[in-house]
């Protein structure tokens, strides 16, 4: 019995010692991220008070990055602390707004002598944003200041915002990839037919065409008009703003297109002299080229590496953006980004909730230094019930005797206009594509499959 007990003592002594030593290395871990935490809130904070020094002559470099948009996806405080810390990129967006205003900040200037544009990384952007950003540098060319482009390659979109400037230059291995203007769509028809399944739909518009890949093996003559109007309008846009900016008519921006393989021979099979032989570009210059060009033009910077240049990115640290948070008791106009699709209930990112933007409403209709509502609609539509409860939130905030103006963005169709029909005016971009009126309702069911089946 009495070495059961030792037994007993010595197996106790030691998980005693193991458990000390576990909670012990917890509260030694806990302590070290704590300080750790507290290391990276103070340098982010020293970052945050460093001036920026923008030298003399610099050159600002706008570099964008992912997508351009009009309202940042939320991102939660530890990933924001994380991309402060490690000079990432917080998420691949660039707020819209905020490259306007740098643009027109650095117009007036005079410590910055030119802009370049680098949108290799750019990958998302509508006609509309890419437009706007134009105007900006219309002013900015305006002031007296040049603005240079270059890049690797060319998407369309890359292009179109190139085309501002007052010199392009590509790389001699790249290209202008100008394709066009065209959708795809994947009509399964005789693939439903052969599942047995039964669909089940309702529609009221002729052109309502959302539901024809499930009932046609091809695209219906409504269907081609409507879509050959709106992309020979957005393609005739795109061509006449490149042939203007570039000096030359408007067919011979069609022609690089059209006739690409009679151009591209020409060139000797080369896409960048074929960019070059068509008049898109002023040049084919590498990297290491470019950058000595632009030594020459605004300097070298403090370590002789480079030219004498400011990012973008810090640039904005030094300018008062357009959408700044007001004062508590001052009037201010409320604006609403609503991008997406429609749905039902609360959203996501990508979405517009009818709940989620309910609430907004109601809230901005509530506070008495709010007096009117600029709502920044951008969407192709989506649930019919959704729609019409933003709607009847819209008409409550108007009934409460504020105004409300819609802006059209990209796209504001179907649902997105009947959201937009009742405000007190309605503003669309050039390009933006807007009507697509109808409704349809579509449900499947599977009696015929599960009778084939056996159940």
């Amino acid at each position: 019995m009495k070495s059961i007990k030792n037994i007993f003592i010595v197996s106790y002594r030691i998980l005693r010692i193991i458990w000390k030593l576990l909670t012990g290395g917890i509260i030694i871990a806990s302590g070290l991220l704590m300080m750790g935490l507290w290391v990276s809130v103070f340098f982010l904070a020293s970052r945050q008070q460093t001036e920026i020094e923008i030298p003399d002559g610099a050159a600002l470099v706008l570099a964008p990055y992912g997508s351009i948009v009009e309202e940042k996806s939320p991102v939660d405080p530890f990933t924001r602390l994380l991309s402060s810390i490690t000079d990432e990129p917080l998420q691949q967006e660039l707020l819209l707004q905020d490259i306007i205003d740098g643009i027109r900040a650095a117009a007036n200037d005079s410590r910055i002598k030119m802009l370049v544009i680098a949108p290799d990384a750019l990958e998302r952007a509508s006609l509309n944003q890419l437009h706007d950003i134009g105007q900006a540098i219309d002013r900015f060319r305006e002031s007296g200041k040049i603005v240079l482009s270059f890049a690797d390659n060319f998407s369309q979109a890359q292009y179109y915002l190139a085309s501002w400037s007052d010199e392009i230059y590509l790389n001699p291995m790249g290209a202008v990839n100008l394709q066009g203007f065209g959708i795809f769509r994947l009509y399964m028809r005789e693939l439903i037919e052969k599942l047995n399944i039964n669909f089940h739909i309702f529609k009221v518009g002729t052109f309502k065409s959302a539901l024809e890949p499930f009932i046609r093996n091809d695209m219906s003559s409504a269907a081609k008009e409507a879509n050959r109007q709106w992309l020979s309008s957005l393609w005739e846009s795109y061509c006449a703003d490149i042939a203007r900016h570039r000096g030359m008519p408007t067919p011979a921006v069609n022609d690089t297109v059209n006739r690409l393989a009679e151009n591209l021979q020409a060139a000797n099979g080369d896409s960048g002299q074929m960019a070059l032989n068509n008049g898109l570009i002023d040049g084919l210059k590498t990297k290491p080229a470019i950058r000595e060009y632009l030594q020459s033009l605004v300097g070298n910077n403090d370590e002789d590496t480079s030219f004498k240049q400011v990012s973008f990115t810090d640039y904005l640290t030094t300018v008062t953006t357009q959408f700044s948070e007001p004062l508590p008791d001052e009037d201010r106009i409320a604006i609403i980004v609503a991008q997406g699709n429609i749905v039902y209930g609360n959203s996501e990112v990508g979405q517009i909730g009818s709940a989620t933007l309910g609430k907004m409403i109601r809230k901005i209709r509530r506070d008495d230094n709010v007096k009117a509502l600029v709502l920044r609609v951008d969407s192709g539509g989506g649930s019919a019930f959704a729609s019409e409860l933003i709607r009847q939130e819209l008409l409550l905030f108007k009934k409460a005797g504020k105004p409300i103006v819609v802006s059209m963005g990209s796209m504001a169709a179907s649902g997105a206009y009947w959201i937009a029909a009742d405000a007190d005016k309605i503003l669309a971009a050039p390009t933006t594509l807007t009507g697509s009126i109808g409704v349809f309702g579509a449900f499947p069911t599977f009696e015929k499959s599960l009778a084939w089946a056996g159940i």
